[in-house]
């Protein structure tokens, strides 16, 4: 099964999906993602790696701040704990995984912009259409990237 593994590659529904859900099946590039294939431990082990070298991807594109980088690596942890779970097939750390995502919720800024309303900022300033589906996480970022250079002057 092939597998998006680069901003380069992979797409804004895709990326926001992951966001969203955590679930980082929708990596696999498919023709539709009504219903996401069963993965082996191995596969999810992958798919993780994959996640990390892209989150690293979007942190030396875009340049982040620290509060960002310490969302980041608490979504790392998030992660790494739900493929533990998986691979081990062992419950309980479900508590220590819903204490983590509650966490996080607490560090994110209640103002948070969703993917969905940064693109209507980007297609409104730039008077044009995204497609989710047919936009990369690079391109997007480097939509976001001007209009910060542009707001900045």
């Amino acid at each position: 099964m092939k597998i998006s593994n680069s901003i380069d590659n992979l797409y804004l529904y895709n990326y926001s999906k992951i966001l969203e859900t955590n679930d980082l099946r929708y990596l696999f590039i498919l023709p539709d993602y009504f219903e996401l294939p069963k993965t082996t431990d191995k596969e999810m082990q992958q798919l993780f790696e994959i996640w990390e070298k892209i989150n690293d991807e979007v942190l030396d594109f875009v340049g982040i701040s620290e509060d960002y980088k310490e969302q980041f690596r608490l979504r790392k942890t998030i992660a790494l704990l739900k493929v533990e779970m998986i691979c081990k097939e062992d419950k309980s750390l479900q508590t220590i995984i819903d204490i983590k995502e509650r966490e996080l919720l607490n560090m994110m800024p209640k103002q948070k912009q969703t993917v969905d309303e940064s693109i209507i900022a980007i297609e409104v300033n730039l008077k044009m259409q995204i497609n989710p589906k047919d936009t990369t996480v690079k391109k997007y970022f480097s939509y976001i990237k001007y209009l910060s250079k542009k707001n900045n002057k």
